[in-house]
């Protein structure tokens, strides 16, 4: 607060940043391993059983709120003065929200070495994707340029998954490793975003007939992800002096679903280096990204490469200074429509982190 509080600050100050959430989750394990010669066998099963609780605000809409004789900005859905402030978020009592739910996670892997330097090995493992708290919990988030409304969904529960991998490992002469994974993830009650009119979502405030809602949603019946992984990384020892602390590696990662996912990007190519002298470190690596779907059925993401790099210095045995950096060309994140006009352009910039890591 300050000494004279405008309307926006006792606003984000009183009710946007002031929501209560406690989640319990209490579980159990039970574990086992065994080895058959060359065969390594671990199973296991988890049981969790999660409890949240919410408490949050129950606004009065834009129009209860002109009614009662206060202002209200159309395009944000709140009270323009401090009292209609207070009128609208402290007329009725908050709501308090309660859910539960049980789940139980079985596991199984092996692990067969058939040769010295080849290793195959193969697991499942069913698992749980809670819902970020935002998603579940909040006031609706009004975005007057684009004319959208984000809105909570307290209904939500945790996608549920099922899935089996399968690697194969082969380490290759002078510190190498060549690496093939198949995987397959079944996912029931997959949380997707979702856009509704004003009018199918049920608000009836003719203020927001023409926003969209954007909210989380839970799909009926199972999805079916797949993906590929090639991953290649060798130390080139054969180089002269200095360079012998060079590792070079590639990844290349193709995923595809049953249907369109958010995001969800086809072909991923990740190439690098790691270079390592005395007490210096240092790396780059690549990534390109193939296009992807984004928040509607024709909205997309262009392709995209970013840089991301590394640098570190050993100062004494206990202490070590590094440079962590992301997306160092700066690249935009760039949404398109389906016939390629513009959609939205953010830039995040890049991400520098320094850093003293210590070793005790």
């Amino acid at each position: 607060f300050t000494n004279n509080p405008t309307a926006a600050n006792w606003y984000s100050a009183k009710y946007a940043d002031r929501q209560r959430l406690k989640e319990t989750i209490p579980s159990v394990y039970l574990m086992g391993n065994t080895r058959i010669a060359r065969l390594q066998l671990q199973g296991g099963i988890r049981m969790e059983k999660t409890m949240t609780e919410s408490e949050e605000f129950d606004p009065l809409t834009p129009s209860q709120v002109i009614a009662a004789g206060y202002t209200a900005n159309a395009g944000t859905g709140q009270a323009t003065t401090i009292p209609g402030l207070i009128y609208q978020f402290e007329s009725r009592p908050k709501v308090l929200r309660k859910g539960d739910y049980t789940n139980f996670f079985p596991s199984l892997s092996g692990k067969y070495r058939i040769t010295s330097d080849f290793i195959v090995d193969a697991g499942y493992g069913k698992s749980i994707r809670r819902p970020n708290l935002n998603n579940i919990t909040g006031l609706f988030e009004y975005d007057e340029i684009n004319r959208e409304v984000e809105v909570a969904n307290p209904n939500l529960k945790p996608e549920e998954s099922d899935r089996y991998a399968l690697n194969a490992s082969y380490y290759l002469p002078s510190a190498g490793s060549l690496g093939l994974t198949l995987s397959e993830t079944h996912i029931e009650k997959l949380t997707d975003t979702t856009e509704f009119t004003a009018a199918e979502f049920g608000i009836t405030d003719p203020a927001l007939a023409d926003y969209t809602v954007i909210t989380r949603t839970q799909g009926e019946g199972k999805r079916r992800f797949r993906s590929m992984e090639i991953n290649y990384r060798q130390r080139l020892r054969m180089l002269p002096g200095a360079l012998r602390g060079t590792t070079v590696f590639a990844t290349y990662t193709r995923t595809y679903a049953t249907e369109r996912r958010r995001g969800m990007t086809p072909h991923t190519l990740t190439g690098g280096f790691d270079f390592k002298y005395k007490k210096f470190g240092f790396g780059l690596k690549g990534i390109w990204q193939d296009e992807a779907p984004w928040s509607n059925a024709t909205r997309y993401r262009p392709e995209v490469f970013k840089v991301d790099g590394s640098l570190d210095f050993e100062l004494t045995r206990w202490a070590t200074f590094f440079v962590q950096a992301r997306n160092i060309s700066n690249q935009d994140h760039i949404v398109k429509e389906a016939d390629g006009r513009l959609w939205r352009a953010e830039n995040y910039g890049s991400n520098w982190v320094f850093g003293l890591r210590g070793r005790f």
